[in-house]
């Protein structure tokens, strides 16, 4: 039997816009229900209050408004949260769970006819999902979830650092590296490199020396890409291709040698912020050379001795400064 359209229960709609005050879709809200619902359910004075509080996600790229429904006594009778991109993608989802709070009362209030069962525990309810969703909103759980629980936004950094090797060259060696990484969200990170490794020289016996150059790039996939409470992780595998110029100095005669190196490679960096946008860290590499070179030359007497050859697995040390853009 259809409930008497003056009897039908109504509640006061307050929003807090709380961390995002220039967001205030209350107007709109009201609208989109009363169209969804075929009434106004709401009123100032009514017993319910439905309480719309936003705030920012972790990484501050997305929005996630609160939805309680709150009795004559204050008490939460139940609380659901909607997430969005930007201010407007919220209008959706809240539209749809407001008129299903709504609609619960409404049928709670009518006449059964047989006795009900009791009303599910607040972290039971189900909320059903919208027939169309946006594409960058979407319903979480009925319960607000941890902040740092969220799923990350997308993001990107850039960095420059100093470092050095243990194997890859003879030590004491100290070079430059580029590094750009890409997140996307609901993918791994993708990490592209440029390094070089210099000032690295070995001191033969009798005289002369050898003089090493490394240039590399590199490319690498990172399943770890943690930013929370402004640390981040970040745990990448990939491949580096690299030129190693050996160049003999003080001998006669003086030789030049060129030769590509592949190396499958390991990596693990961590950094704090140390502003909004920048992060300081460090990092050490673990480096696998596919038949790694030898370097060799004669004693006075003909006989042949190894200068250098590189190390499996070889080691890097580094320091960055970063840059993240969102």
């Amino acid at each position: 039997m259809p409930v008497p359209a003056d009897t039908l229960p109504a509640a006061a709609l307050v929003w807090d816009g709380g961390q995002v005050p220039a967001c205030d879709r209350s107007t709109l809200l009201r609208q989109n229900v009363s169209v969804y619902l075929g009434r106004d359910p709401f009123q100032d004075d009514a017993p319910l209050t439905i309480r719309v509080a936003l705030r920012r996600a972790s990484e501050a790229d997305a929005l996630i408004a609160d939805v309680s429904e709150v009795d004559e006594q204050g008490h939460v009778l139940g609380v659901r949260s909607v997430r969005g991109s930007r201010c407007e993608t919220l209008d959706e989802p809240l539209t749809l769970v407001v008129a299903l709070m709504l609609d619960e009362t409404t049928s709670n209030s009518e006449p059964a006819r047989e006795p009900a069962p009791p009303p599910p525990k607040p972290n039971e309810r189900e909320t059903e999902p919208a027939a169309e969703q946006s594409s960058d909103s979407e319903l979480i759980s009925p319960v607000a979830e941890d902040p740092s629980r969220e799923m990350q936004p997308g993001h990107a950094f850039v960095s420059l650092g100093i470092g050095t090797s243990l194997g890859k060259l003879p030590f004491v060696n100290y070079g430059l590296q580029l590094q750009a990484v890409f997140k996307p969200r609901r993918f791994w990170g993708l990490e592209f490199s440029a390094g070089a490794l210099g000032g690295s020289r070995v001191d033969l016996p009798s005289s002369g020396t050898i003089n090493f150059l490394l240039l590399e790039l590199g490319a690498a996939l990172c399943p770890l890409e943690s930013l929370h409470d402004g640390i981040l992780l970040r745990g990448c595998g990939g491949l580096a291709v690299g030129w190693l110029r050996a160049e003999s100095h003080d001998l006669v005669p003086t030789r030049r040698r060129t030769e590509v190196v592949l190396s499958p490679e390991l990596h693990l960096q961590l950094a704090h912020s140390i502003g909004s946008n920048f992060l300081l860290g460090g990092g050490l590499g673990a480096a696998f050379p596919i038949r790694p070179n030898q370097y060799v030359y004669r004693d006075p007497d003909g006989v042949r001795r190894s200068a250098f050859q590189m190390s499996i697995p070889s080691f890097t040390l580094g320091l960055f400064l970063a840059r993240r853009f969102r």
